[in-house]
């Protein structure tokens, strides 16, 4: 049998406590980083909201009483010598038993609101020109809100009638609408349509392909892409 004099033996010791060594770190990490991960994920679960044990539980949906008492759509044209439109109204499904109130804050003085305490009423007695009308919702707790409909009495010109405010309605492209449309422009006539965006005062040609338009049924409709707000619209014919 062959001898190892200490000399020999050294490495032997020096790997066999390097194992021992790497042992005890290794054990180390498999006690100490699951603690960390998951006082890291308590933490960014905390700052950004993303929790990667996964999602958050869903917030507590808002109480009724946050959502709207009443609103209305979009304007209301009417063709002089006609008088008359009708106010809409919109309540929120969980205040069907609030009280409203109409009544004229801007425009001629020449008016008449047939029901003022309904959330849909006929107003009259109109004048060529611009009426803002605010309905007024109460709640059962006292609760108020409101809002405002503008009516627009317009006399068509010989060649043209312009539209102003017009909404645009964006659930897949954008599109803004008038009714009745032929009490405002001649039927059997070509026309023009031009638009002028909110505070701005040219006029743009509505031509395709960013514009195009159609009338149906008695109703012209503006189409485009891509729009906010309000929009002036002008027919020449």
């Amino acid at each position: 049998m062959k001898n190892y004099s200490p000399r020999h033996l050294v490495p032997v010791m020096f790997i066999a406590k390097l194992f021992h060594i790497t042992c005890a770190i290794l054990l180390l990490i498999t006690i100490f980083i699951p603690s960390c991960k998951k006082e890291t994920d308590k933490k960014e679960t905390a700052s950004t909201g993303y929790n990667p044990q996964g999602p958050l539980p869903l917030p507590t949906p808002p109480s009724a009483i946050s959502f709207a008492l009443v609103w209305v759509w979009t304007s209301e044209y009417v063709a002089y010598p006609a008088d008359s439109s009708i106010l809409y109204g919109y309540a929120g499904l969980n205040n069907q038993n609030a009280s409203y109130f109409w009544r004229k804050v801007a425009g001629p003085a020449s008016h008449n609101i047939h029901n003022p305490n309904s959330l849909v009423t006929k107003v009259d007695n109109l004048e060529i020109g611009e009426y803002e009308f605010e309905i007024t919702a109460t709640d059962v707790n006292g609760r108020k809100g409101s809002d405002t409909l503008n009516v627009y009495v317009i006399k068509p010109g010989q060649n043209e009638t312009i539209f102003k405010n017009l909404e645009w309605i964006c659930p897949m492209g954008c599109s803004t609408n008038i009714k009745n449309i032929y009490s405002f422009i001649p039927q059997n006539k070509p026309i023009l349509v031009f638009m002028r965006p909110k505070n701005s005062s040219t006029w743009l040609p509505a031509l395709p392909p960013a514009f195009e338009y159609s009338i149906n049924t008695n109703t012209f409709s503006l189409f485009t892409n891509d729009a906010d707000g309000k929009v002036d619209v002008k027919i020449q014919y």
